[in-house]
């Protein structure tokens, strides 16, 4: 004989406890699933001289990735011949990503006119590690760096073609009001 019980509990109420109980079962599982993107051995470092040639490699792989000639790119741009010797000026930093001996992220700042304010300039991740989690260790490890070098504000330009980077940096506490600094153009700024 089957017998069923309700404990005195609704239909209701037992179909509204099985809705919360698929919505945590669906979070445990989304984060479950970003968990296991974290690439373990990874580590945040400044660059050393011997990194030039890496850097070159993977700067390449992420102008040819987004569509852009890596010849055009260095011919626009100076610091892409000797990274490590352009960021070697005062109040200048270059960060690395690397996963198993390899550059798989980049971030660097310089000073502005207004030494209180710094530039974040190259900041790429290889397509296989543009996971919120290694976006924002690399952002927050640059930040950090500014902050103890006494920046009080970071900028950075974002180019239109780059939706999901506005995205990412305005999630951040970026914002297109730049207060005193005047640049035009697509700037977003933080206060550190």
């Amino acid at each position: 004989m089957n017998k069923s019980f309700t404990l005195g509990v609704s239909a209701a109420r037992m179909q509204r406890f099985r809705t919360a109980l698929d919505a945590c079962e669906n979070v445990a599982n989304h984060l479950a699933s970003k968990l296991s993107t974290l690439k373990p051995g990874l580590v945040i470092r400044g660059i050393t001289a011997k990194d030039n040639t890496s850097i070159a490699r993977f700067l390449n792989h992420i102008f040819l990735y987004k569509g852009h000639l890596a010849s055009e790119a260095l011919q626009q741009d100076q610091e892409l011949s000797d990274i490590y010797r352009s960021y070697k000026e005062k109040n200048a930093f270059f960060g690395v990503m690397i996963n198993d001996k390899e550059v798989v992220g980049t971030i660097g700042f310089k000073p502005m006119e207004d030494h209180e304010v710094c530039k974040l300039k190259k900041f790429h991740l290889c397509p296989e590690f543009t996971s919120p989690d290694h976006a924002n260790k690399l952002l927050n490890y640059a930040l950090d760096k500014a902050r103890s070098m006494n920046f009080n504000t970071c900028m950075i330009q974002v180019l239109p073609g780059e939706p999901e980077l506005q995205n990412f940096l305005l999630m951040h506490g970026f914002n297109p009001s730049c207060g005193e600094i005047k640049k035009s153009g697509n700037y977003l700024c933080r206060e550190l």
